[in-house]
């Protein structure tokens, strides 16, 4: 599949945090899907998590993969607790890089007072 520059930086924490290994059928007699799944995983992920949805990527992939084949990815393979699970992993992996401790162990924490309106 070819690979923008944002969906080929999706491959590379994949590489490196592997948070694709939480996806995958919800029973093991599911269809499986054929051909690269770890980039239909990755398309998928961007599709719903850019807020594009499965037509829009599927069009801007000029005929590489369908909508209908990142629609069945996005409902066979990926759940609430499974996407929790890939995000909690990007989420935390700043914590084990040896920089995270220079500020100490996360205990406390250091504001500067602004107030951001949410």
């Amino acid at each position: 599949m070819p690979r923008s520059r944002w969906i080929h930086r999706l491959f590379e924490d994949d590489d490196v945090l592997w948070w694709l290994r939480h996806l995958g059928p919800a029973f093991g007699s599911d269809p499986k899907i054929r051909g690269d799944v770890l980039g239909r995983y990755v398309l998928t992920a961007y599709a719903y998590g850019a807020n594009l949805g499965a037509t829009e990527v599927a069009r801007h992939m000029r005929g590489e993969v369908s909508a209908h084949e990142l629609y069945t990815a996005g409902n066979k393979h990926f759940t609430a607790d499974k996407v929790h699970r890939c995000s909690a992993d990007v989420i935390n992996a700043p914590t084990t890089l040896d920089v995270a401790g220079m500020w100490g162990d996360g205990q406390i924490v250091a504001v500067d007072g602004l107030q951001i309106g949410t």
